[in-house]
């Protein structure tokens, strides 16, 4: 899937690489964390939850990023196989894809797509923040310029990367083949660090003293009652699946419609999902945006297709008076509710 080469760097940070996934941890992150994120995204089953939820943000790391990247549903199909099988005589080169970023603290990524290149970071959003963005051409991210550059130069050494964890300034992903005259890229497995990791056996006991953390369950507000948050909810006026889904998720999503005389509602506006101790509300490409107060009144403008991680109590605002109010069920109670957004303090626009 493209093409991905690393700018080595002693201070930088630390990136673990097995795509789809590609993590840009602090360049001290300890060498548990990187081993807990590492077996995240090699495991055969990995998925973009469990690697964010492999990485700690109880006060062991305040900055990371996470890049997802996915085949476009539409995209023409790929030569099967390994990448160092055949593809035939004229084998297309790799088309755009999907890339879901999810970054917390100061981390970003430029991402050009046709419509021009944009800066993503967590925008101070907590625990992190997440968006999706589609027709992705190529990113950069670690070590940024000032500005996004429309058409940003890959420079010649950078080196190009399979499965590895690498000390690098500056990571860049192109959807186009490898160029001839600056090699191909080595599958293989590889990890090597400017600095040693501890003994897996040291890592296996650390990670076993970790405590676990317990489970959050959250209860939202719907026009039409509360209930706890089981299973994805997607509201909006003829809320559906996305397209393209597993026809299996349909049963594992529960359709929430809501009237929106003036129509300012879209039909699949925002989908609000648990993930680990957190609430997920994400705006599905609605028309006119989503509005998302915390609990402690700052006040969030999502654009399309981004997303924000509530850890406690929280207000959606979806248009025409329907707001949907996301509660711990273990803080629900008739003294604790959450805030209203008319009346909150701050104002944050992602």
């Amino acid at each position: 899937m493209g093409e991905l080469r690393c700018l080595s760097a002693e201070a930088g940070y630390t990136v673990v690489a097995a795509v789809p996934a590609v993590v840009l941890l602090p360049g001290d992150a300890d060498g548990s964390v990187v081993e807990a994120v590492w077996r995240a995204c090699t495991a055969a089953d990995a998925t973009l939850e469990r690697v964010v939820s492999s990485i700690p943000t109880r006060g062991s790391v305040d900055s990371f990023l996470v890049l997802w990247l996915e085949d476009e549903p539409s995209s023409p199909a790929r030569p099967s196989g390994p990448p160092s099988s055949p593809a035939g005589p004229s084998a297309p080169p790799s088309a755009p894809c999907r890339v879901i970023a999810v970054a917390r603290g100061s981390a970003a990524v430029d991402i050009r797509s046709p419509g021009g290149a944009r800066r993503f970071g967590s925008a101070g959003a907590l625990p992190w923040r997440m968006a999706e963005f589609d027709d992705v051409e190529s990113l950069v991210a670690g070590r940024l310029p000032p500005l996004p550059e429309s058409h940003p130069v890959v420079p010649p050494t950078a080196h190009p990367v399979g499965r590895v964890v690498v000390s690098a300034s500056t990571v860049f992903w192109t959807a186009g083949p490898a160029s001839e005259s600056l090699g191909g890229v080595d599958d293989e497995t590889v990890i090597t660090r400017t600095r040693p990791r501890p003994e897996s056996a040291a890592v296996e006991t650390v990670l076993e003293q970790e405590p676990p953390r317990p489970a959050v369950r959250f209860r939202v507000s719907f026009p039409d009652g509360d209930r706890e948050l089981v299973r994805p909810v997607i509201v909006g006026r003829r809320p559906r699946v996305r397209p393209g889904s597993d026809p299996a998720a349909t049963d594992a999503v529960e359709l929430v419609t809501v009237a929106s005389p003036s129509g300012v509602v879209s039909s699949s506006h925002v989908e609000i999902a648990r993930a680990g101790s957190t609430a997920v509300v994400t705006d599905l490409r609605s028309t006119n945006g989503t509005g998302v107060t915390l609990g402690d009144g700052t006040r969030l403008r999502l654009r399309q297709g981004d997303s924000v991680a509530v850890a406690g109590s929280a207000s959606v605002d979806i248009g025409d008076g329907v707001i949907l109010r996301i509660t711990p069920i273990d803080e629900a109670s008739p003294g604790r509710t959450p805030p209203d957004p008319q009346t909150a303090s701050r104002e944050f626009t992602t």
